[in-house]
């Protein structure tokens, strides 16, 4: 027969003479593993590699990137959602993705988030958040950021920053945060103090302002907040009246008092003695003839002279009619003279029986004469 070696057989791929001893059959290696001919180890798969078709008598096949596998593995795994082979080698454990980024399964670097998106779970294995306009992101953010107040996205655009100079909301204007638009402040409310990232301020009473408006403009002399609203123009007031700075109301001149130039922004003008007016007047009435102003207050009506008295236009008094002349009716301009052949030697006289005949053989042959002695001796004959 045959020498001893030759009976000898070689344990087949896959299998190994584990325990070195030929009297035992070859042991079948398990999943993961490796085994040459004539074997007497069964080799794990290194990482990096897996025993993809299960069968040890196939050499390990090396995974890709973007996978990984330990010593002895079957499979190549993808690195799963939120994770990266940042090295590109599957030998090493997929690294878990930071804040702010994303990736998909079997990806080799994690994507960062874009500039107008945020990862707001904090998870990187969802996709980035789209911002709303109003917002800004930068990328890799885990927030949208309101803009502030004060400022306005205008171009509706998250991946462009809103808190520049040309996004600020110019005086007269306001906006509250993650405002896309700068709003004018109301007619009647005013941007005081020139901050749109305040709330405009209603203007008080007397006051008004136009939309947009930084000042309160108060209404002026002659004009008035009438309706009390300041989103309205203040209302001029009529001749006979006027008003001051801010007011509600147009105030009448008052008695006595007249508004001469029929210009409410300037005062009331105090009627001189002589005249009155009621309230609301534009021109002061002077005493006529036949009137007088007794009491030198033109917040009184003119009175009429009484009987045997006469006054001339605006007369503070009435004066007593002269000797001579008589008055017998109230408010006389002008007291009646004696008739001829008559006189009368005292003053105030109020009736014409006052008037004092001549005596027999004497006479006047003019009006008015005022003493006995104008009564002249009739000629002889």
């Amino acid at each position: 027969g045959g020498s001893a070696s030759s009976d000898c057989t070689d344990c087949v791929l896959g299998t190994a003479d584990l325990d070195n001893d030929p009297a035992t059959p070859c042991t079948l290696c398990s999943q993961g593993e490796y085994a040459g001919t004539a074997a007497t180890v069964c080799v794990a798969c290194v990482s990096g590699e897996a025993d993809l078709d299960s069968d040890p008598a196939t050499p390990c096949t090396a995974c890709v990137s973007g996978t990984f596998a330990p010593q002895g593995a079957t499979t190549c795994d993808e690195c799963a959602s939120g994770q990266a082979d940042t090295d590109s080698s599957p030998s090493t454990p997929c690294a878990t993705c930071g804040s702010g980024t994303y990736t998909t399964t079997a990806q080799v670097s994690c994507h960062p988030c874009d500039a107008g998106t945020a990862d707001l779970d904090v998870d990187a294995s969802t996709p980035c958040s789209q911002c709303d306009a109003g917002y800004y992101a930068p990328p890799e953010a885990v927030v949208c950021t309101h803009c502030p107040s004060g400022y306005h996205d205008d171009d509706h655009d998250p991946a462009t920053p809103c808190d520049g100079a040309e996004n600020a909301c110019p005086a007269g204007t306001h906006s509250v945060q993650g405002s896309t638009a700068c709003v004018d402040c109301e007619a009647g409310q005013a941007d005081l103090d020139s901050d749109p990232s305040t709330d405009c301020t209603q203007c008080p009473v007397g006051h008004v302002s136009a939309s947009g408006e930084t000042t309160c403009t108060v209404c002026p002399l002659g004009t008035v907040d009438g309706d009390e609203d300041a989103s309205t123009e203040c209302s001029v007031c009529a001749a006979g009246t006027y008003s001051s700075e801010g007011s509600t109301a147009c105030s009448d001149c008052a008695s006595g008092e007249a508004d001469l130039d029929s210009d409410a922004a300037t005062p009331c003008v105090a009627c001189p003695s002589g005249s009155f007016s009621s309230t609301g007047q534009t021109s002061c009435e002077g005493c006529v003839a036949g009137e007088e102003d007794h009491d030198s207050s033109a917040t009184t009506p003119c009175t009429l002279c009484p009987l045997g008295q006469f006054s001339v236009d605006a007369a503070t008094s009435c004066t007593r009619c002269a000797a001579g002349q008589f008055a017998d009716s109230e408010g006389t301009a002008l007291c009646t003279s004696c008739g001829a052949g008559k006189y009368l030697d005292s003053i105030g006289n109020d009736a014409e029986t006052d008037c004092i005949s001549c005596v027999s053989g004497r006479y006047i042959d003019v009006d008015g004469s005022d003493q006995a002695t104008d009564c002249i001796a009739c000629d002889a004959g």
